[in-house]
């Protein structure tokens, strides 16, 4: 690889191989790739090297990955720091990679006590903070029937196309979408599961929210917060500190997010790391820390 123009083709060609089907990568998807040092040879032709693709099955979803990752580095290479100055194309390709969360979920759910079970209990409540453009709220909505979605986002332009997403997905009756700063939140008992993505939302926001999420639980309701997982190495840990300056969210571990958790009142806190490309997406799974709202609380924020 001999620039930076050849390594945005390399990631073209694996953006686009990934939903290829057959038994070898086609040209000139091929030649890009084997020359980039990530096929192995086989019979008639070049296949990807196991395990570049953790989750082959979820080609769309690590196609919609690999998309979002161009287009981030696209703005952030014209210096575009501001989450709400990205383009529609940014936003959108956002809300197809978490509206796959949705599984997530659903699967991380049947193991925190009562909460399946709410969760298809008539009158079932859910909250979304930073819906955006509403996919994961549209998705929670179509695998829970019987639950309401409320998604929470500042920008006035991604509740719209939120309010297009719960359409298109047929669930607009039951997700309702609120221009609110999650710090600002005064619900009291009101969901049975909410939903903080620490990754999009700025560190004072979270640190403030905490308490009053907790108090919008309904008691024995859950708190899921999304962390980013941690790299491993020098270049993964600088490359994600960058981009949660571009999207401006919380830069704590998963760990960190438990002790504030634990301090704002929740109980039974776990983190939950999900396997990547074992029944998760493969691109940029999230850590899933766990809080529960036990005994009411006595006094709701003013």
């Amino acid at each position: 690889m001999t620039s930076a123009h050849d390594a945005a083709w390399v990631l073209a060609a694996l953006a686009a191989s990934v939903l290829h089907t057959g038994d070898r990568l086609p040209e000139p998807l091929a030649g890009v790739l084997a020359a980039a040092g990530l096929t192995d040879p086989g019979d008639g032709g070049q296949r990807l090297k196991a395990g570049l693709i953790r989750n082959p099955d979820h080609g769309a979803v690590v196609q919609a990955g690999i998309e979002l990752l161009l287009r981030q580095a696209v703005q952030a290479s014209a210096g575009t720091r501001d989450w709400a100055a990205q383009p529609d194309e940014v936003m959108l390709a956002v809300g197809r990679l978490t509206g796959s969360g949705a599984s997530l979920v659903a699967a991380t759910a049947g193991g925190l006590e009562g909460l399946a079970a709410r969760l298809r209990s008539p009158g079932a409540a859910i909250l979304d903070v930073g819906t955006g453009v509403g996919e994961l709220a549209a998705g929670l909505a179509a695998l829970f029937p019987s639950a309401h979605v409320t998604g929470l986002d500042v920008l006035p332009r991604a509740l719209a196309h939120a309010s297009h997403t719960a359409d298109r997905h047929g669930v607009a009756g039951r997700v309702h979408l609120r221009r609110q700063d999650v710090a600002t939140l005064v619900d009291v008992e009101a969901y049975d599961l909410a939903w903080l993505p620490t990754r999009f939302v700025p560190a004072a926001a979270v640190e403030v929210a905490l308490p009053r999420l907790l108090v919008a639980l309904r008691p024995g309701g859950w708190l899921l917060a999304s962390v980013a997982r941690s790299a491993q190495d020098d270049l993964g840990r600088a490359v994600r500190t960058w981009q949660l300056a571009l999207t401006g969210g919380a830069p704590w571990t998963a760990d960190e997010v438990a002790d504030r958790l634990t301090t704002a009142g929740f109980d039974r806190v776990e983190v939950h790391a999900p396997v990547e490309g074992e029944g998760s997406p493969g691109v940029g799974t999230p850590v899933l820390v766990a809080g529960r709202r036990g005994t009411p609380s006595a006094v709701a924020p003013a």
